[in-house]
């Protein structure tokens, strides 16, 4: 899927829904992020130039194409197989709906791995509960749709449920951000 929308990526994002989505991933990143930061799902790299000493991974080789075009350092392999030492990073940013595309809880073991002792996870998912405020069946919380003609499925989160999963592997929520909400 990302192959496919690399070229016209960075287009698609400029509109005022990622504008406000992007201030305050920016806010978090100021107040947050240190030491050498990993961009999980990097894309086209549009993070990597708001952390200092950033890396950026990401499984689409077209996506990487456009960022290598920016000079930046970059690493290709995906959020369930880290290729990065462990204990090497001190901030994983992990933005957009990057963990609902994968298996989120193993790309949460794999990220408390290459985080130092103290490292910190600033990340974004796409919610069932933006939608909902009601406890969801497993069928709901998968969102159907077409994107530049592709089907696409993706796995809406529980807020809970992945609290839970960085909980357990040793993460100490500080802050919850949510920016888009369905009010009734």
């Amino acid at each position: 899927l990302y192959n496919h929308l690399a070229e016209r990526y960075d287009l698609r994002q400029q509109n005022p829904a990622i504008e406000l989505l992007r201030g305050k991933e920016l806010g978090l990143i100021k107040k947050y992020s240190s030491g050498i930061a990993l961009d999980l799902g990097c894309g086209t790299g549009y993070h990597l130039n708001l952390a200092e000493n950033a890396i950026g991974l990401d499984i689409s080789e077209k996506m990487l194409g456009i960022d290598r075009q920016k000079g930046r350092p970059l690493v290709q392999g995906d959020a369930e197989n880290i290729p990065i030492k462990p204990g090497s990073i001190g901030t994983v940013l992990c933005f957009y709906s990057t963990l609902n595309f994968v298996a989120y809880k193993k790309a949460i073991q794999e990220i408390s791995k290459i985080l130092k002792p103290g490292g910190k996870a600033i990340f974004s998912v796409a919610s069932i509960r933006d939608m909902d405020k009601t406890r969801s069946s497993s069928e709901s919380r998968i969102k159907r749709f077409r994107l530049e003609g592709k089907p696409v499925n993706m796995r809406l989160l529980e807020k809970d449920e992945v609290v839970d999963c960085f909980e357990r592997n040793g993460f100490k929520l500080r802050e919850f951000n949510s920016i888009f909400r369905i009010q009734n």
